[in-house]
């Protein structure tokens, strides 16, 4: 099996997808550069989360996650 993590996407797709998703997790609806809304501590910071785990991690199969809900679905 391919490391899927070495399929990442540009900074420039992932813009565009972060932009699409209108800054906001796509799991639990976190604002980019905001606090939490469960743990107001954090600030959020979007990474490359995927759809689905088993496929790469091309820009039709990337989400923006906040660090809470890409760390649980990891």
């Amino acid at each position: 099996m391919a490391d899927i993590k070495s399929h990442c996407i540009s900074d420039e797709e992932f813009e565009k997808i972060k932009k699409e998703h209108k800054y906001r997790c796509a799991i639990c609806g976190s604002v980019q550069g905001q606090p939490h809304f469960l743990r107001t501590n954090i600030i959020i910071e979007l990474h490359q989360g995927c759809k689905d785990p088993k496929k790469d991690m091309t820009a039709d199969n990337i989400i923006p996650q906040c660090q809470i809900c890409h760390r649980w679905s990891n």
